[in-house]
């Protein structure tokens, strides 16, 4: 009789104070596409464009936030986990990227996804880059278990068609033999808008570039030329080799187009050497641009630059032993 009523008094006595739960806080779940851009743009204080991730993981939901400096010399990784029922960032880490000179950020392409390589989750996405001429295709690989971070940039000259024209760092990537990393070099092999230069292209290209970077002012005043050094692999050796040349002792001279310039290319049979000694871009118009249209040697070995503008000529004299110019 007195455990029956202990026991109804308990009861009693729990009914009118009431019973001390512990709070409980909802789950949180896996946030939409959407949902996912904007937690990270409010918790990083960006509006930057950004490409983000939000994967079930084994510890839980987890959103990766990719954000781009606007001269893609760094990428700021944000992740975000949920704490207390809600999201909060956990961590922001700067990684720096392979760019080129003078491009921006313009966009991400269409191309992000989750990939299993092994036993490792990678989450890979693809941007581009402009400037004036020239542009850039980028990879990222990045592996949140090990946080790391890696990028397969592809450098070129912008075509007329929007293609790029040039080459990737494949070959400077330390983890080249890596399953994602062979992914990434295929996926951009199989991309339509980048053109692979040749090695031989690319030195012509190079051998240009410096060129035209130390000679600024051969077409209007420059008294003096440098010449550059050309190595016997380049398309402009191939192309010389194959071209009708002028000759005097101990050189000899040929003119070409080749890769949107007319260029000459003289060798010095002395010491076994090619250099480019002349660069302009190709003429568009023969009735009103200057056409580069023959070379001669005079007075030893000073060549003759022979000009055709619409219906008058003029020449260039051009010593290859010092490279005086002289109009």
């Amino acid at each position: 009789m007195k455990k029956t009523f202990a026991l109804f008094f308990t009861l009693m006595l729990l009914s009118s104070c009431g019973v001390q739960r512990k709070a409980t806080v909802a789950p949180v779940s896996v946030p939409t596409q959407s949902e996912a851009d904007s937690l990270v743009r409010a918790l990083a204080g960006t509006e930057a464009p950004l490409q983000t991730f939000a994967l079930e993981t084994a510890e839980g939901p987890r959103v990766w936030g990719f954000v781009p400096a606007a001269d893609l010399g760094a990428m700021a990784v944000y992740t975000l986990i949920p704490e207390k029922g809600a999201w909060v960032l956990e961590n922001r880490t700067d990684y720096p990227c392979d760019k080129a000179d003078g491009v921006v950020f313009k966009e991400f392409t269409d191309s992000a996804a989750v990939h299993v390589f092994g036993d490792q989750t990678c989450l890979s996405f693809a941007i581009w880059a402009e400037g004036d001429q020239r542009g850039q295709h980028s990879i990222f690989l990045y592996k949140p278990a090990t946080t790391s971070f890696e990028n397969l940039s592809f450098i070129g000259k912008k075509l007329a068609d929007g293609r790029l024209e040039g080459n990737s760092n494949k070959n400077l990537q330390l983890n080249a033999g890596s399953p994602e990393m062979r992914w990434a070099i295929a996926t951009q092999a199989a991309n339509p808008r980048l053109v692979e230069l040749s090695e031989a292209d690319l030195m012509t290209d190079q051998a240009i570039e410096w060129w035209l970077s130390k000679n600024p002012t051969a077409l209007t005043r420059a008294s003096r030329i440098s010449f550059g050094q050309i190595p016997a692999e380049s398309s402009l050796v191939a192309k010389y080799k194959t071209t009708s040349k002028q000759t005097a002792s101990p050189y000899s001279a040929a003119l070409f187009d080749i890769r949107g310039y007319t260029v000459i290319v003289s060798y010095n049979r002395s010491s076994a050497s090619y250099s480019l000694v002349w660069a302009e871009p190709v003429c568009r118009n023969k009735n009103t641009d200057r056409l580069l249209n023959s070379i001669y040697f005079e007075s030893g070995s000073t060549l003759v630059l022979f000009y055709y503008k619409g219906r008058t000529t003029f020449k260039y004299r051009l010593a290859l032993a010092n490279g005086s110019l002289k109009r």
